[in-house]
């Protein structure tokens, strides 16, 4: 799979990159380096482009759910840091949300960057219930 959708918030950052900047990620290759921040906002275009997790979709997770997800990511990348291995299962009692895939990258800082996009989702999430 090798979709080459231009970022829709390239004109922000100034840098052109599509959905996930990372080198074998199984999108495409890199087109150049970005910070941070952006290969967050990227991740969570690409998670409402491609895998149609839109907010009307996260509205349905109303448990923190894509917290207690982005709280995996980060314990994966955590343990691929600190031990140099990849982690395969999420460890420990709510780690993960029950009956949702576990998809960790063998990547840490994709990891990271997933585990931002979900966060950046269930704020918004929470955002969008809160009264005005």
């Amino acid at each position: 799979m090798t979709d080459t959708f231009e970022c829709p918030i390239a004109e922000q950052h100034g840098k052109p990159f599509r959905y996930c900047p990372f080198k074998g990620c199984g999108w495409h290759e890199p087109i150049s380096p970005v910070d941070g921040a952006a290969l967050i906002a990227a991740e969570r275009v690409r998670q409402i482009d491609m895998e149609y997790f839109t907010p009307e979709h996260d509205a349905e997770h109303t448990r923190c759910q894509m917290a207690v997800a982005a709280r995996g990511y980060v314990y994966a990348a955590v343990v691929q840091v600190n031990s140099g291995m990849a982690t395969n299962t999420p460890t420990g009692d709510g780690h993960w949300p029950e009956g949702w895939d576990w998809k960790p990258s063998p990547d840490p800082i994709r990891n990271l960057v997933r585990a931002g996009a979900l966060i950046a989702a269930e704020i918004d999430r929470l955002q969008r219930g809160m009264p005005t």
